[in-house]
């Protein structure tokens, strides 16, 4: 009532709010985002997962930027801190994908490009809303995407590593991560005005796009080997399936 039919702008607005206010249960008190049930209650026992505080992170500096939700500001910060002080390994840099909810001591100890895409994204939200540390957090969060992540001679991204240290690099390529990391790249763009990273993200998108999916009758092919070759979902094995999250 009062917020105008649905889908008009008025509509959007309250909804936006709507769900922000919801998504402002997630925050916890060890500092990090919670997994919400479908009450808006932290989910007991669920790990602290990168993806979704980075998401949060943003989430609530964007509010901050819209200044309608009061508590925003707050929660964006925190969700700063928190990447810095909770995800981030101080010895081999980049961050965990995921905390143990009590102990908040790493379970996965391997290093993700679709995680690692959303702290980017978080960092440059907090960027251009202000948020203390963002900048500080976005260099970093850049640095690692270029020098882990980033394969300049394929336009794309790689995967993952199973070793903290950055050892063990995985073979598989994705276009989920990579598509994530077209939204943080542009992100980044905006963010900051530099648009080497709108020039990444088009890099990204014109070969999975208007090659791959042309080539699909426009479906998009997801799974890739280390050379791009389009391996088909059949020959997955479940931790690729674990990182197919949308």
């Amino acid at each position: 009532p009062g917020t105008g039919r649905p889908g008009s702008p008025p509509w959007r607005a309250a909804e936006r709010l709507r769900l922000a206010r919801f998504a402002a249960g997630s925050f916890t008190e060890a500092g990090t985002f919670a997994y919400l049930d479908d009450a808006g209650r932290p989910t007991a026992g669920e790990p602290f997962h990168l993806w979704i505080h980075c998401r949060m992170t943003h989430i609530f500096g964007l509010e901050a930027l819209h200044g309608t939700l009061p508590e925003a500001r707050q929660l964006a910060t925190a969700g700063i801190r928190g990447l810095v002080e909770r995800f981030e390994d101080p010895v081999n840099g980049g961050w965990f994908d995921s905390l143990d909810p009590t102990t908040c001591t790493p379970l996965d100890t391997g290093k993700s490009c679709y995680s690692h895409a959303f702290v980017v994204l978080a960092a440059s939200t907090g960027v251009a809303a202000g948020i203390p540390g963002a900048a500080e957090l976005l260099e970093r969060a850049r640095d690692v995407m270029l020098r882990r992540f980033w394969d300049e001679a394929a336009g794309r991204c790689s995967e993952h590593y199973a070793g903290a240290d950055w050892t063990e690099p995985e073979a598989y390529r994705g276009a989920n991560a990579n598509m994530h990391t077209v939204e943080a790249f542009l992100t980044t763009a905006a963010a900051t005005g530099e648009s080497d990273w709108a020039r990444r993200a088009l890099r990204i998108a014109e070969p999975l796009m208007n090659v791959e999916a042309r080539r699909l009758s426009w479906r998009v092919a997801e799974h890739f080997d280390e050379e791009w070759r389009d391996r088909k979902s059949t020959r997955l094995n479940s931790s690729h399936v674990a990182l197919s999250r949308m």
